[in-house]
Parts: structure tokens; sequence; C-alpha cells
């Protein structure tokens, strides 16, 4: 019995120092490595994110919001619906510029635009949104390129001349400036005489 105890004294005396090396987590060095994880986490951060940052404030600063209509990165698809304008100045056609609303470095597209020449005015954006007529021009951004009751783009009334405006077809008195566009909203302005009497647009599958 004796004998046995001995052994039984010396078995648990081996297994204790085991247990003990268990239990001593070294903690300092758990806790050291945390650190410099958490460190070089911010270090990264503040290289790349911060880059991120200034590159989206360059570009929210050179093409801001304008009436409420955003410079996109890509075309919107959830709204997608097409206006027209037919411009004259005597009885002459006048060409509403292609590329309007196209951002400063060419590095987004305002949600109003126009591709070509034709006189369409897209509204692509990823809300609803229904602008004015004086939203293309303030696009446009020159301090020239306006409309009023007077005036489009850099085309002004002159003594004994007039300006006349239809929105599909329909006489439009008032500010046009204050025009509504919609789906297929076809608007003529024309300062005259003489004036052309305004034709409907074809939208197509527009």
């Amino acid at each position: 019995m004796e004998r046995d105890s001995r052994q039984q004294q010396r078995a648990r005396a081996r297994r204790s120092p085991q247990r003990g090396a268990r239990r001593n987590v070294n903690w300092p060095i758990i806790i050291g490595a945390v650190v410099v994880l958490a460190a070089v986490g911010v270090f990264a951060h503040g290289v790349f994110g911060s880059g991120t940052s200034a590159r989206s404030s360059a570009s929210s600063s050179q093409n801001p919001v304008i009436d409420g209509v955003h410079c996109g990165a890509t075309e919107g698809t959830a709204y997608h619906q097409h206006a027209h304008l037919t411009l004259f100045d005597a009885g002459k056609p006048v060409t509403v510029p292609r590329g309007l609303g196209l951002g400063l470095g060419q590095t987004c597209l305002y949600w109003v635009h126009t591709h070509d020449a034709s006189g369409v005015i897209h509204m692509e954006a990823p809300v609803g949104l229904t602008p004015a007529l004086k939203t293309v021009f303030d696009i446009w951004g020159e301090p020239t390129q306006t409309i009023s009751r007077t005036q489009f783009f850099d085309h002004t009334a002159r003594p004994g001349q007039t300006m006349k405006v239809w929105v599909n077809l329909k006489p439009y008195v008032g500010n046009p400036a204050a025009i509504t566009l919609r789906r297929h909203t076809d608007i003529t302005a024309e300062i005259g005489p003489p004036f052309v009497p305004p034709k409907t647009f074809k939208f197509g599958q527009l």
C-alpha cells in the first residue's frame, strides 16, 4: 500500500508541470500580435481608403449635383425616359449640343444628357425624376447658355422679335425654363419672325 501511494505521488508530480504549462498562456505575446495586426489595418486604410475618398471628393467638386440631378459613373436603368427639344432662330434650326451632360474629365454622365445632336434629351437615373427644361441648360454650365422667355442657349430675341414655345404642338404661355420633362415631352422654341410651324417628333422605340 505504501509503495502504491509513493508511485501515485510521483505520477501526480509528473502531471502537475504539464497542467501548469497548459494554464500558463503567454498573454503578452498574444496581445502584442493583436496590436500589430490592428496597426497594419489602420495603415492600409490610410493608404488605400483615404485615396478613394480623395478621388470621390474631387469628382464631386468637379461635377456637383445640379438641380437634384447627379453625375453617375454609369447610366441609370431604373428610370429611362426621353424628351425632345427643337430650336429655331429666325427660321433657321439651332442644334442642341451632343454630349451635353458629360461630366468634366469624362468620368461621369449626368442623369439628364444628350448623346447626339438630334435634340433627344435622355433621362436615365437609378431613381425616378422629373427635371425642368432649365436643368438641361444648367447642366450645360455656361453663363450664356440659358433659357428664358426671350433666350435659349446664346440666341436672344432682338428688337422686333419674340420667342414662342410649343409643348406637344400646343402653345406654351409662361417661362419655358419651368417646363417639366416627362416621357415624350416634345418642346419647340423659336425666336422670330419668321416662325416655322412645329412638327411632332417621332420617338420611335425611345
